[in-house]
């Protein structure tokens, strides 16, 4: 018996070797062809039917983890080079998604909507740029200047493709955010589902205080007692008060933003003798008073913020 299992072995090994080098030619074989396939189709992601070329994604990637990189001397570290990656594919998906719906929403950008976007809202990467600067800071002037320029036509005309989509997009998310409405009833469910505390006290006030009916007094009494008590009843200066109010958004440049759009106005009302209440109705974006062509009515003195 142990004659006939060692003449056998030989085989065995032999058979065993030979499944073996077959296996990894097959592994080998299929993990070339599904890489060509992958690397043949270039598609990272599909969003609604658009595809996302591999090309895209990494440019997105590279922008990020380089911004990144300029705030360390050291190297990323692996965990934070993939936390990159997620937020790549999130900016393209978000940015995507506008687009669609811009596209689906047929949502057009005029031609005065640009130039009151580049007039009132410098772009911050415009700002950066050492052409529109003056010792290391924005010049507003000369960006203005840029603006009618004739030779730099050229330029903002390559650069009215991006805007005009960039507002498009913006003005996709004003009709979300606009179209967004939370009844009371959802607000109130919320409140006691999250943060509702009760406390009771009690007070004993004695009935017969509250029981008997209120005095009465004549109008020619309540006068006199005015006239004897007057300096109880003094009001402090008052001042009535026109403005125009400017939304502010969470933005690094808000502040230069709105100070040049109510610096415009300002000098419009100043030069040309318009009349401000015209103004306040066009401009502000307070529904209160802009109906009232900016009047906020009487205030006393120390009341209003600056």
């Amino acid at each position: 018996m142990f004659d006939t299992l060692r003449k056998m072995i030989l085989p065995i090994i032999v058979i065993v070797l030979l499944f073996f080098v077959a296996m990894i030619v097959l592994q080998w074989g299929l993990g070339i062809s599904s890489q060509a396939g992958y690397e043949q189709s270039a598609v990272a992601g599909i969003i609604n039917g658009e595809e996302i070329s591999w090309a895209e994604y990494n440019r997105v990637v590279n922008n990020l983890v380089r911004a990144e990189s300029e705030k360390t001397e050291d190297e990323l570290p692996t965990e934070k080079v993939k936390e990159l990656q997620r937020k790549a594919w999130d900016q393209i998906l978000g940015d995507r998604l506008l687009a669609q719906q811009v596209a689906q929403k047929k949502v057009a950008v005029t031609d005065e909507e640009i130039y009151a976007y580049l007039k009132f809202s410098p772009p911050a990467e415009l700002q950066n740029l050492s052409y529109f600067q003056t010792d290391g800071k924005f010049d507003y002037q000369k960006y203005m200047n840029s603006l009618a320029d004739p030779q730099m036509s050229s330029y903002w005309a390559s650069m009215e493709p991006v805007i005009r989509a960039d507002l498009a997009k913006m003005k996709v998310q004003e009709m979300v955010i606009q179209n967004a409405h939370v009844t009371e009833a959802e607000v109130k469910e919320f409140f006691q589902l999250g943060a509702e505390k009760v406390k009771v006290e009690l007070l004993d006030v004695n009935y017969e205080r509250f029981s008997r009916p209120p005095p009465t007094n004549t109008d020619e009494e309540k006068m006199a007692y005015f006239e004897e008590h007057r300096e109880d009843y003094k009001i402090e200066e008052r001042a009535a008060l026109s403005v125009v109010r400017l939304e502010k958004k969470p933005q690094p440049y808000d502040w230069e933003v709105s100070y040049n759009k109510a610096r415009a106005i300002y000098d419009s009302v100043t030069a040309e003798g318009a009349d401000f209440a015209e103004f306040a109705k066009r401009y502000s974006e307070d529904p209160g008073s802009a109906q009232k062509g900016g009047d906020l009515g009487w205030f006393p003195r120390n009341q209003m913020v600056d």
